[in-house]
């Protein structure tokens, strides 16, 4: 995929236009006369935009649109759905805060793990590639309770947490 990051918001206006509240770019008429569509589907799930010969991720350029800047690192879906591109979706983030929004599938709650066929459930997080032991509790839901406390004392906005009622 080509990319670059020297398109201004000016010229980025110049050849689409963005609805924040769908998250859709058109082409503007003067850009690509009946040309509608705007959206391709990249090899990696998101949704790109072509422009001037260049294909840049969809919210990338929403983030450009809307301020002016293009974001310093990533740009984190926070409902994990990457073709989300609502701007009340999106943010800018770190590698490590967008690595922190992912949920890794499992039979259990998050941070989770069942020990004595059930008897006893242990808590546990990573960060930054270190494992944080939280204890042990007799049932899964006390130990998805202190995953959560603790994800959100580590994580802040991005952590990921447990639903109630386990």
């Amino acid at each position: 995929m080509l990319y670059r990051n020297n398109l201004t918001q000016k010229e980025l206006q110049q050849w689409v236009t963005y609805d924040p509240l769908t998250g859709y770019f058109h082409y503007t008429k003067e850009a690509r006369p009946g040309c509608p569509r705007v959206a391709v589907d990249l090899a990696d799930g998101y949704v790109g935009v072509r422009i001037k010969g260049y294909t840049y991720q969809a919210a990338r350029l929403a983030l450009l649109y809307m301020t002016g800047k293009w974001p310093e690192e990533v740009v984190d879906h926070i409902d994990r759905d990457k073709k989300n591109n609502k701007f009340i979706n999106l943010r800018p983030a770190t590698q490590k805060q967008n690595a922190q929004n992912n949920v890794a599938q499992s039979q259990f709650p998050l941070g989770v793990t069942s020990h004595s066929a059930g008897k006893v459930w242990y808590a546990g997080i990573t960060n930054d590639g270190i494992y944080k032991h939280l204890g042990a509790y007799k049932t899964v839901d006390e130990a998805a309770h202190a995953y959560n406390k603790e994800a959100i004392a580590t994580r802040g906005d991005f952590a990921v947490l447990n639903p109630v009622g386990y």
